[in-house]
């Protein structure tokens, strides 16, 4: 029987090799909010509130900030495309208390539960 790779994967409850790589990089961004991630990765993370001096209403939101792109290859890099991804996030994912919380809300969250 011949069956359709796509099939197979929804069939098996697998993630596409899109949101495996989606999912990849949330939880190295759920590090790097939590100072879980390397320094390197840690550093290059910015909190909105952390981009000027005065007091909005989100100052305790988990919102990254997502820099200006000049150079169309900067789209693909973590600090861009991490920061956008992570801000879709619903805020019970992003504010999950450990990894292993994390990953069971970002597996219910990419599911529809």
């Amino acid at each position: 029987e011949n069956t359709c790779s796509s099939e197979l994967v929804s069939e098996l409850k697998w993630l596409t090799c899109e949101k495996r790589q989606h999912y990849q990089s949330q939880l190295l961004m759920f590090k790097a909010v939590n100072g879980l991630a390397p320094d390197y990765i840690n550093d290059i993370v910015l909190f909105n509130f952390e981009t000027h001096d005065y007091r909005t209403r989100n100052i305790n939101n988990l919102s990254l900030y997502v820099p200006f792109v000049k150079k169309e290859q900067f789209r693909n890099s973590l600090q861009y495309s991490g920061a956008i991804l992570w801000n879709q996030l619903p805020i019970q994912v992003q504010s999950a208390k450990s990894i292993d919380s994390f990953k069971k809300f970002y597996y219910d969250y990419i599911n529809g539960f």
